[in-house]
């Protein structure tokens, strides 16, 4: 049977008054007669004198603490187990997260609006995770949809490049035409890879060593490396194994290492560092001032410095790491941007 809170409440303060009363009334009465007994044998049956009267009066008054103090503690017992489910559900909704697929713990108790408050709630988080599959259904088919159209449009566009009839002004036009859509290619795939890291897509899983990925990822980005001037420097003291899809975590350090050269000085430095816990990539600052914390992470973001980026590039390095139980973490240290990969497990 269900019943209210407040009722609830009532019958368990009613049930702890009246243990509370009777207990304190039987404790006054047995004082009382041993006051009398001891008066009768002390004096020969005389009336009760003014000591008598004061012990007594005493004696009520440590009762009367008793009971007050009694009174609170039993309430604050009452009120802890009553409110119980109501934490349990509290903490629940502290820890869930869109998209995990969480349950709602079950609650066992008697009072009715705490029974509502769960079934609300329950409903609540099937209805958030039904939206957010649906948009993450959504954000792949038409990232897939495009990929079609927009490769089509680009070769088209560079075989008409190739026409000699063309002024320099059209091809001028048709080349910041085609930057705009080699842009969109980039964004459309981006978002493709992040839905399927999301989804949980990429399934196989190895002890992938960061120290032998850096090594061939460098070796691709000679060229970018070589045109910008930049110094290298790999300081691996301990191999950075992880048990992890390997094509992800070669993103995620390309990722890095792209961002390292992308967002440098000319003739600045890059430190690559590997310990056994971390896998650290750091770069020279060009304006010495450091990135917003709370931002860099979130998808879309841009700095003011490239305003051609896709603003996914940490995204999906975030969204890699939380794939796999990495703390992806920036800092700004010593004129440097320093973005490490953690392992939490």
């Amino acid at each position: 049977m269900k019943i209210s809170l407040k009722n609830y409440t009532l019958r368990y303060l009613t049930l702890a008054f009246l243990l509370i009363l009777i207990i304190w009334t039987l404790m006054v009465g047995i004082y009382i007669y041993e006051e009398v007994i001891y008066e009768e044998e002390s004096y020969s049956k005389e009336l009760l004198d003014d000591d008598v009267l004061l012990n007594l009066a005493i004696a009520l008054g440590v009762l009367y603490a008793v009971l007050v103090l009694s009174t609170y503690l039993i309430n604050l017992l009452l009120i802890r187990k009553i409110w119980r489910p109501f934490q349990a559900i509290i903490t629940a909704i502290r820890q869930y997260k869109v998209g995990s697929r969480q349950q709602l713990e079950p609650i066992t108790t008697d009072v009715m609006e705490f029974n509502i408050l769960h079934q609300n709630i329950q409903q609540m988080w099937l209805r958030n995770e039904v939206m957010f599959d649906e948009q993450k259904a959504f954000i792949e088919n038409a990232s897939h949809e495009l990929q079609t159209p927009l490769a089509i449009t680009l070769g088209k566009l560079e075989l008409l490049m190739t026409d000699e009839g063309l002024s320099e002004g059209q091809l001028l036009q048709l080349s910041q035409i085609k930057q705009s859509l080699t842009r969109m290619t980039h964004l459309n795939k981006s978002l493709l890879m992040l839905t399927r890291i999301e989804n949980h897509q990429y399934k196989e899983t190895e002890s992938v060593s960061f120290q032998g990925l850096i090594t061939a990822i460098l070796d691709d980005l000679t060229d970018l490396i070589e045109y910008k001037e930049l110094r290298v420097e790999v300081d691996a003291l301990q191999d950075f194994r992880v048990e992890m899809n390997k094509d992800l975590a070669a993103i995620l350090i390309s990722n890095l290492v792209r961002n390292a050269i992308k967002y440098n000085s000319k003739g600045g430095e890059i430190k690559v560092v590997i310990r056994g816990d971390r896998f650290e990539v750091q770069n020279s600052s060009q304006d010495h001032l450091p990135l917003d914390v709370e931002r860099i992470f979130k998808r879309f973001h841009k700095g003011e410095q490239d305003a051609n980026s896709t603003g996914l590039g940490l995204a999906i390095v975030k969204s890699i790491g939380d794939a796999y139980q990495l703390d992806v973490s920036y800092r700004f240290k010593e004129g440097r941007h320093c973005l490490e990969v953690r392992d939490k497990r």
